[in-house]
């Protein structure tokens, strides 16, 4: 779905064709997407929405309380009444081991421009801070307006094949997997992130702005997530908190010198400004 120029997303909820345009926000990456999908679900409901959590990929259901509503398996007649009523539905396709799955992808379409807000779980990453993808990852659902990568600060300091799912898909660290990761590997996991949701480097398009077509669909946020943890980052023969710091900080600065919108901080604190930062609300 496309945004029109200078446009915040919040500004969606407000446009006369909004029945074409309501926000649905893929979260990709690892090290906190299910807080980040459950924060921005909860305070939308909070902002008396209607909130369409789901998956492209496979999620644990959210159950009421937390939701309003989950429905498995529903026809549209359902999942359209419980859509048009505020809170948040959790629906999807029965997957077994107790999870869901991506509904089918009319089904999916059409509950995304019925629901005020969607939050969309866009990949996997088997409980890992970092991730790189493999071909067909992540799955992005059609009406993607913003795209957040989410990317565990917890990986610093550690060997990456401790915390890097799929960390084989990179040569080098396919040879010396005790590599430790770093600022360098951090960013290198979340550009992997941003090429494979189809949106080129904002320098590489300075460079060639032919290249990448699909990057103007949309935007990218990154979310630098568990800097708490590295404060509580015990010493044992590894690197100290205030190094694991400043690698974080040397990597949301690399980050962003590309022009990217990231953010540091911890979805385990109230105080950090989800929605006000995706929604464009903060400077």
């Amino acid at each position: 779905m496309l945004r029109r120029k200078g446009e915040a997303l919040s500004d969606l909820l407000n446009r006369p064709d909004r029945e074409k345009s309501r926000p649905v926000i893929a979260v990709i990456g690892s090290g906190g997407k299910t807080t980040a999908l459950k924060r921005l679900a909860r305070e939308g409901s909070d902002r008396g929405l209607s909130v369409f959590y789901t998956t492209t990929t496979h999620i644990y259901p959210l159950n009421p309380p937390e939701s309003r509503e989950l429905l498995a398996n529903p026809d549209w007649a359902s999942l359209k009444q419980s859509l048009k009523k505020p809170g948040i539905v959790c629906a999807g396709k029965s997957a077994g081991a107790g999870k869901l799955t991506s509904l089918d992808e009319k089904l999916l379409q059409a509950a995304c421009r019925t629901a005020d807000l969607t939050v969309c779980e866009a990949d996997g990453s088997r409980h890992l801070p970092l991730k790189l993808h493999r071909k067909g990852e992540p799955v992005l659902p059609p009406e993607t307006s913003l795209c957040l990568i989410v990317a565990g600060l917890s990986a610093l300091g550690r060997p990456v094949c401790d915390c890097v799912h799929r960390y084989e898909l990179h040569p080098g660290w396919k040879e010396n997997p005790r590599q430790i990761a770093g600022a360098s590997e951090l960013v290198f996991c979340i550009e992997d992130a941003i090429r494979a949701a189809g949106r080129a480097l904002p320098v590489l398009q300075e460079k060639s702005p032919e290249s990448s077509p699909s990057s103007q669909i949309f935007p990218v946020k990154i979310l630098l997530n568990q800097a708490d943890l590295l404060c509580s980052r015990k010493g044992s023969g590894g690197p100290d908190a205030s190094s694991l710091l400043r690698e974080a900080r040397k990597a949301a600065r690399l980050l962003s010198d590309q022009g990217l919108d990231c953010r540091m901080g911890s979805l385990n604190s109230h105080s950090f400004p989800l929605w006000e930062w995706i929604f464009d609300e903060i400077s």
